[in-house]
Parts: structure tokens; C-alpha cells; sequence
């Protein structure tokens, strides 16, 4: 609830405003509720619990009455359908991490181009981009910063992000936010007439 709380934008801009302090790359934000359809794995888990009902009541001692079970297995199957879509967790593991990681990905790819953030003069935008129903967050650089400079710290800044997006503590998405800062600072210093040129949160 915090990510998206009224308070969670101006949090993110004084973040942005910390690191931006310290580099010359553009830092935007972007946090979604999920980035991609899984019906496939609602069907999945609606199905499995179909299955599992009619099992249940063609072995079991009990005595059921035939004209009422396919009613009974078209409830567990919409039942079944309720709970994937309502438990994260079962989302995640009947979708797989292939899936997952081709939809945050694609959708983090999107929101660069539809933010904008190609569009600094120098390329040195970098979104932070957070999928909450995945646990997920990447950074996207445009083609000015050299990720590959900045090393490791780079993978331990997604790692941070992804693990605060997991947990949901929006406190410390903000802290690793804000440890952008000493790890481009080095490869981007902050330049002499530098000027934020995009919106910092979205």
C-alpha cells in the first residue's frame, strides 16, 4: 500500500533529488501493480482444483449425487481461479520465472520509451522501474551510461530494489534508490549547469 500512499511521490522525488545531487544521470521512477496477463495461470490453478474436487468425490467413501457434481467442479474451478488471481505468491509460481522476467522486462522497456526517457541530451537517463505483483525491479539505462562501468554495483542496486519490492517496504526501495547515488558518481559526476530535464516519478 505504501508504493502507491499519496505521500510515496514527493518521498520519491527527494530521493531522486539526493542522487541527482551526486551524478549526472536522470533518475525516473516508475511502479506498476503488475506488468503482464496471467489468466494462463488463474486457468491453471482453476483447473488443478476441478480435477482435485472430482477426484475427491469419485473416490471418496462419502456418496454424492451425480446430477449435482459438475456443478461442484465448476465451483472449485471458478474458486480456484479466485485464489490465483488473489494470492501473488500463487501467481508467481504457476506463471514461471521465464514469464515473469520476459514480462518486466518488456513492460520496464515501454514505460522508457512512453516516459520519454531517451529524450536528455546527454542519453543519460536511467528509469527504475518496480512490478510489486512479480517482486521484481530493473533499472533501464538509455544509451549514455555505461552500466558496464559502473559493475557490480549495479546488479546489487536491482537486487536491493527487488528485495524491497518483494517485502513491500517502500522504505528501503527509497534507500536503494538513494544508493544510486555513490555508485554512479564515480562513472557520471555531476556536471556544472546539469539541469533535471525529466519527471522524476510516475
Amino acid at each position: 500500500r505504501d508504493f502507491f500512499d499519496p505521500s510515496a511521490k514527493t518521498r520519491a522525488a527527494e530521493a531522486i533529488k539526493k542522487v541527482e545531487s551526486q551524478t549526472s544521470a536522470e533518475i525516473v521512477i516508475s511502479v506498476r501493480k503488475l506488468s503482464g496477463a496471467y489468466r494462463a495461470a488463474d486457468l491453471w490453478l482453476g483447473a488443478g482444483c476441478g480435477m482435485a474436487s472430482l477426484a475427491f468425490m469419485i473416490y471418496s467413501p462419502r456418496t454424492f449425487t451425480a446430477r449435482t457434481m459438475p456443478l461442484d467442479v465448476l465451483i472449485a474451478f471458478a474458486l480456484g481461479i479466485v485464489l490465483s488471481a488473489n494470492v501473488a505468491t500463487l501467481r508467481r509460481l504457476l506463471s514461471g520465472a521465464k514469464t515473469i522476467a520476459t514480462n518486466v522486462d518488456n513492460a520496464a522497456k515501454g514505460s522508457f520509451y512512453d516516459l520519454g526517457i531517451a529524450k536528455t541530451h546527454r542519453r543519460s537517463g536511467i528509469l527504475v522501474f518496480a512490478s510489486l505483483l512479480e517482486g521484481r525491479a530493473i533499472l533501464v539505462p538509455d544509451v549514455g551510461v555505461d552500466k558496464a562501468a559502473v559493475g557490480d554495483a549495479w546488479g546489487k542496486a536491482e537486487e536491493n530494489l527487488s528485495r524491497a519490492v518483494r517485502s513491500r517496504d517502500f522504505s528501503a526501495f527509497i534507500a536503494a534508490v538513494e544508493g544510486l547515488g555513490p555508485a554512479l558518481a564515480p562513472v557520471m559526476p555531476r556536471k556544472e549547469g546539469d539541469e533535471n530535464e525529466l519527471p522524476r516519478s510516475e
